[in-house]
């Protein structure tokens, strides 16, 4: 099917302008497209009596004009050598746009899709990403979500989304929560953009100069009297709270987190002849490893509550409780201990992380080992690993230091 093309004036002019626009035409596949040729301002009534029709181009006046004209002309016959093979199949609104320069623009499917693409393929999907780093990323995805539809912006395409719109999330997410939340959020959001950034989907990462400041506030820990009054609590008035004292106890003693404590069972600890448990356990947040010998008075815990139905039937360490339960008892714990801040899960693991330091323990491989925090980019992990012999010192470490805390005498004030 032949194809035409054809530079003209049209004889109606603009108002605006008080100027004759010129336009191409195309007709292809017995369908005609028209387009305005931008690049031409239009001409005058005088400038108009230039114009040859036959020929598409102006006698002796607007040299530039005709360049353009020239350009387009050129560029439709290469069009026809490079497309030969698929240029029946462009329709005459296509072939204008191509010529005219004009970008087609393809229906973009909504920023929030785009995002929740990314969600599936790089942080669902991805195996190294641990349960709780991906939970996080959902987190921030909600907030998000929400701040898009109260903004009225849920249809935005990914190209639209300015600075000025990622500054109003920054604005939703500090009028919301506290500094040092929000920026946790916003530090999972700001991947995405970057990802369609590098993949040069967007000209611009519009999160680039978005940051939210925060100080962070000194953590309160307990001291070694606090340790010694939580384990001298007259329990004859107080004997509700006797399981919530273990719980704590066990965190502390182990640096375990409350969302790890009753992931760990009793069927998976390693048992020594010598009356050793040896805990090998990967965590639920950050897919580290814990590796440690349980010390003396963990095992004495353990056994307290062996024949409990809960923890027969559950095989936990302790039976279980809800997290929302263990601080409320643990508020009235640390009241009953003279802690002068109210007591929480949290205290327990910073407790743990500074009786390594006091009893000694300084090798960060093996600190790391007993935390399970990540030896990743620490050069000596690739040339020291920790010897059962050295797990076992570890653990004579912690039970010297730990009696000596349950000894009054011992305590330094």
């Amino acid at each position: 099917m032949k194809t035409t093309k054809k530079v003209f004036i049209k004889k109606q002019l603009n108002k605006k302008s008080n100027l004759f626009p010129l336009h191409l035409r195309i007709i292809h596949n017995e369908v005609k497209a028209e387009g305005l040729i931008t690049e031409i301002d239009g001409v005058t009534a005088q400038q108009l009596k230039k114009w040859n029709d036959k020929e598409e181009r102006f006698e002796s006046i607007l040299p530039e004009y005709n360049e353009i004209i020239a350009l387009i002309n050129k560029n439709f016959r290469e069009l026809k050598i490079i497309k030969r093979d698929s240029f029946h199949q462009l329709t005459a609104k296509e072939i204008r746009d191509i010529l005219l320069e004009r970008k087609t623009k393809k229906k973009e499917k909504p920023l929030i899709s785009h995002y929740n693409d990314y969600l599936e393929n790089e942080i669902y999907n991805n195996p190294n990403l641990t349960i709780g780093t991906k939970k996080n990323y959902r987190k921030s995805f909600t907030h998000f979500n929400m701040y898009l539809e109260q903004a009225s912006l849920y249809k935005i395409e990914l190209e639209n989304f300015t600075p000025q719109h990622a500054n109003g999330f920054k604005t939703y997410l500090t009028n919301k929560m506290m500094y040092v939340s929000a920026q946790s959020v916003l530090k999972n959001v700001k991947p995405f953009f970057e990802r369609k950034y590098e993949e040069d989907i967007i000209r611009m990462n519009p999160f680039k100069r978005i940051n939210i400041r925060f100080t962070r506030t000194e953590q309160t820990r307990i001291e070694p009297i606090h340790f010694y009054n939580i384990n001298h609590i007259n329990l004859y008035n107080f004997n509700n709270v006797e399981l919530y004292i273990d719980i704590f106890n066990l965190m502390c003693l182990t640096g375990l987190a409350f969302g790890d404590l009753f992931e760990v069972k009793r069927s998976q600890l390693l048992y020594k002849s010598s009356g050793l448990f040896f805990l090998d356990y990967r965590r639920v947040k950050t897919n580290g490893v814990v590796q440690q010998f349980l010390p003396k008075k963990v095992i004495e815990i353990m056994a307290k509550y062996e024949n409990h139905p809960d923890v027969q039937i559950l095989d936990t360490l302790v039976p279980k409780k809800c997290l929302n339960e263990v601080n409320k008892k643990l508020k009235i714990i640390g009241a009953l201990a003279n802690f002068p801040h109210p007591l929480t899960t949290y205290h327990a693991r910073r407790f743990f992380r500074q009786s390594l330091k006091h009893a000694g323990i300084y090798e960060e491989v093996e600190v790391k080992t007993l935390m399970g925090h990540s030896t990743f980019g620490i050069i000596d992990a690739v040339y020291y690993t920790v010897e059962p012999k050295t797990f076992i010192e570890i653990k004579r470490k912690l039970d010297d230091y730990f009696d000596s805390l349950l000894t009054y005498s011992t305590i330094k004030i």
